[in-house]
């Protein structure tokens, strides 16, 4: 006797196990590991269609439809689906679940579905065997014999940091020098008031969670600008701007002071992303400093994911995102 469990579920970057790996990264691992101590066998019917993976191309460049695609709706979602069927034995074995995997591609997977469930046949199924060091991927995966035993990223850069978060690009971030200098020689102008401020630079003055404008204006006109400068900004890959850093109040809302006095000349950086959401992709990038000091934005994660700057070794001695 089996307890027997039909998910239908929608997957990104791969994974296809059920409604849960809709999440990429550490909680998904999770949610496999689970399946896999709970269950004794796990069967998937990955329907693909995924706009962001495949371009909803099949693997021969043929169209891949969802398969909520109709004659109405064309487009159906734009993420991969898969049916998931979870069985759990009387009898359960701790060891593990098997798992069986398949994949159906094009227009007709829809009747494909409908003949599977009048002649169902088990070697249309693919045995994997999930790797923890690859996430436990419940889809067919290929790496080389030595892949796991590779070092991992905070193996080889052990010190690494978060970008630079403003939340207040408007006033102080630019792409030339001289805008910004004139603007926050504006800001730490004691006749320019709050009001004019507010009209010119609307972020400025916009209070938030964090983030009282006018007390935070009216501490800096007292101090004056000699603890701030302005920096060169990794603001995106090949784009370079301009910041305005301030090493103290919540004008900038998280200033990484660690990471920017950790810069130097010619220190070249890795810049990474700890969990992205659509892609597996974990180095987005690199960039050489050239000035004495220099910031990553936050940004340069992507799709809303942050970034993670790593110093090379041209600074280091011994020693060498996410928001």
């Amino acid at each position: 006797m089996a307890a027997v469990y039909g998910l239908t579920g929608i997957g990104r970057a791969g994974h296809s196990a059920a409604a849960p790996t809709r999440q990429c990264g550490h909680e998904s691992v999770r949610y496999r590991a689970h399946y896999l101590e709970t269950f004794d066998s796990i069967w998937i019917d990955s329907l693909n269609g995924d706009k962001y993976k495949t371009g909803k191309q099949t693997p021969d460049g043929a169209s891949d439809p969802s398969i909520f695609s109709t004659e109405s709706n064309h487009e159906g979602i734009q993420v991969r689906t898969a049916i998931t069927l979870l069985s759990r034995h009387a009898a359960h074995r701790p060891e593990g679940a098997t798992v069986k995997h398949r994949s159906l591609w094009g227009g007709d997977k829809r009747p494909q579905l409908l003949q599977s469930a009048k002649d169902w046949r088990p070697s249309d199924y693919q045995a994997l065997t999930p790797a923890l060091g690859l996430g436990l991927p419940y889809v067919p995966t290929a790496a080389s014999a030595g892949y796991l035993s590779w070092p991992a990223l905070p193996d080889l850069f052990p010190i690494s940091f978060p970008g630079v978060k403003t939340s207040r690009d408007q006033l102080v971030v630019d792409i030339d020098r001289d805008p910004l200098e004139a603007r926050m020689k504006r800001y730490f102008d004691p006749k320019v008031s709050d009001e004019e401020i507010a009209r010119e630079t609307p972020s400025a003055m916009a209070a938030q969670q964090r983030f009282d404008p006018r007390a935070v204006r009216t501490e800096l006109l007292k101090r004056g600008t000699s603890a701030g400068r302005i920096i060169p900004f990794a603001y995106r890959p090949f784009d370079v701007r301009w910041l305005y850093w301030e090493p103290t109040t919540k004008l900038l809302d998280e200033k990484r002071a660690d990471a920017i006095e950790f810069s130097a000349p010619a220190t070249i950086w890795l810049v990474g992303q700890r969990r992205p959401r659509r892609q597996e992709l974990r180095v987005i990038g690199g960039l050489q400093t050239i000035e004495p000091d220099y910031a990553v934005a936050a940004r340069w994660g992507i799709h809303g994911q942050g970034g993670v700057v790593m110093p090379g070794p041209g600074k280091m001695t011994l020693e060498a995102v996410s928001i």
